[in-house]
C-alpha cells in the first residue's frame, strides 16, 4: 500500500518536478556565467545549495531514494572523506546527504569533490554544475594532474572546506573494491586530517557505463563510519593504511549487502 502511494504522489507530482528542474537548471547556467566572471559573487553554500537541491530533485524523478545513516555526528572542521565507488550516482547521493545534513545542522559540512577529468571537456549543465562545486578535474595518469590535484587540496584545506573522493579512482561494477590509492590519502597525513570513510550500497547499474541511463526505482544506502583521528593513522606507511582501510570499508559493505535496510534504519531522505 505505501508503494502504490508513493508511486501515485509521483505521479501527481512529477510534471512540476520536471519543471522545477528546467527552472534550476536555468539558474545553473546563470550563475556559472556570472561566478566565471566574479568569482566572489556567490559563497559556496549558495552554489553548493542550489546544485544540490537540484540533485535532489533529479533523484525524485528517477525514483532513487537515498538512505544514509552515520552524518548524524561528523567532524567540525575540515576532513577528508572517501567512498566506495559504484556508479555515476555516487557522487549525488552523497551531496544530497550533505545537503540534508546541513539544513538540519547549524555546523555546516561543505565538501569539494574529485572527479575525473573527462567532465572536463564538456561545456554542458553538468559541466557547469561542477564548477560551482568547485570540483577539481583529476587526470589520473597524468603526474602533473596529481600534482595539481595536491596543491588545489591544501588551497581547499586552507579555506576550511572538506575533500570527498573516492580512492579507487574508478567505478567497480561488481560487489568487489578496487585498489585503494595512497595518493588520495597524502593530504590527510600532510594536513593533520580526519578521515570519515562512506559505505556506498545499492548504486550500481543505476547509471550503466554501456547504457547511460538512470534505472528507477532503487534505494542508495549511505553509511558513513567513525571517524579516523590522524593519531591512529600518521605513523603507518601509507600503503599499508590505504589496504587497511580499504579491507575495513569493505568488510562494511559486505555486512550492509545482507540486510541493508535492517543495518540502516533511518527513515529514507
Amino acid at each position: 500500500m505505501k508503494k502504490f502511494l508513493y508511486l501515485l504522489g509521483w505521479i501527481l507530482a512529477i510534471f512540476w518536478v520536471i519543471i522545477g528542474i528546467l527552472f534550476k537548471l536555468l539558474k545553473i547556467t546563470t550563475m556559472y556565467a556570472r561566478h566565471i566572471k566574479d568569482k566572489t559573487l556567490y559563497t559556496l553554500e549558495q552554489r553548493q545549495n542550489l546544485v544540490s537541491k537540484t540533485i535532489s530533485m533529479a533523484l525524485y524523478m528517477f525514483r532513487v531514494k537515498t538512505v544514509a545513516t552515520g552524518f548524524e555526528k561528523l567532524p567540525n572542521k575540515p576532513t577528508l572523506f572517501v567512498f566506495n565507488h559504484k556508479s555515476n550516482l555516487d557522487a549525488l547521493a552523497i551531496l544530497k546527504t550533505f545537503y540534508l545534513y546541513n539544513k538540519k545542522n547549524e555546523n555546516k559540512v561543505y565538501i569539494n569533490l574529485i572527479v575525473k577529468h573527462s567532465l572536463n571537456k564538456k561545456k554542458n549543465v553538468i559541466y557547469k554544475a561542477l564548477v560551482l562545486l568547485d570540483c577539481f578535474f583529476l587526470e589520473r595518469d597524468n603526474p602533473r594532474s596529481i600534482l595539481q590535484m595536491y596543491n588545489k587540496e591544501i588551497e581547499f584545506i586552507n579555506e576550511k572546506h572538506s575533500l570527498c573522493l573516492s580512492p579507487e579512482g574508478t567505478r567497480i561494477y561488481n560487489d568487489t573494491f578496487g585498489e585503494f590509492k595512497s595518493p588520495a590519502l597524502k593530504i590527510a597525513y600532510t594536513k593533520y586530517l580526519p578521515i570519515v570513510p562512506i559505505i556506498v550500497y545499492g548504486s550500481s547499474g543505476l547509471f550503466d557505463s554501456n547504457k547511460q541511463y538512470v534505472k528507477p526505482g532503487r534505494t542508495i544506502y549511505l553509511k558513513a563510519l567513525t571517524p579516523i583521528q590522524p593519531q591512529k593513522f600518521v605513523d603507518c606507511e601509507i600503503n599499508a593504511f590505504a589496504n587497511t582501510l580499504k579491507d575495513d570499508m569493505y568488510q562494511q559493505y559486505l555486512q550492509i549487502s545482507k540486510n541493508p535496510q535492517k543495518l540502516l534504519p533511518n527513515p529514507k531522505a
